[in-house]
């Protein structure tokens, strides 16, 4: 799995410009980190249809709150952080959990999708909703343990345990799948 490296001089730059009316900005900003945006939402979600509401929705708070982003150099952690808020309202209101096809993750455009599937059926299998949504930022978006701490509102040594603890899981499973050998 690969992950997209964002520039974080880039999307401050680009959240300053949204704050004063930008739309191209908010444009850039968009097509810069919808794809990962998406993937996390659907991770949260676990239906097509709601992760792209949530993604519209995420960047139209973007757009609400960019004044008072504060530049800490993590502004990709402020948009996921955002989105899973924005999840979390959605999953609350609609009292409801459910399963996601492996072929909604197929959608998720990154560049080893299709070599990626006998992963993901594992990981849908093997983790739970948290194990994965934590590999997934790690693994897909890049972000560092701490931030994923911050964006999920979980102590650094809680992300770390559950983060190696996924990978044991992913590793056992695969070994007996054939996929890994020791």
């Amino acid at each position: 799995m690969q992950f997209q490296e964002y520039d974080v001089n880039k999307l401050e730059s680009l959240i300053g410009n949204v704050a004063t009316g930008d739309l191209k900005s908010l444009e850039e900003l968009y097509v810069l980190t919808n794809t990962a945006v998406y993937g996390f939402a659907l991770s949260m979600m676990k239906n097509k249809s709601d992760a792209e509401d949530i993604v519209h929705d995420s960047y139209l708070s973007v757009l609400r709150a960019s004044a008072n982003y504060q530049a800490f150099g993590k502004p990709f952690a402020w948009i996921l952080k955002i989105t899973r808020n924005l999840c979390l309202d959605q999953l609350r209101k609609q009292e409801r959990i459910v399963d996601v096809a492996i072929e909604d993750w197929m959608l998720v455009d990154h560049p080893n999708a299709k070599e990626d599937k006998a992963l993901l059926e594992i990981s849908f299998q093997a983790l739970s909703d948290e194990e994965r949504e934590i590999v997934y930022l790690h693994a897909l978006t890049g972000l560092k343990f701490k931030e994923i701490a911050e964006v999920l509102n979980k102590p650094l040594a809680t992300i770390l345990s559950k983060y190696h603890r996924a990978l044991k899981k992913l590793k056992k499973e695969m070994t007996e799948k054939g996929l890994y050998e020791k």
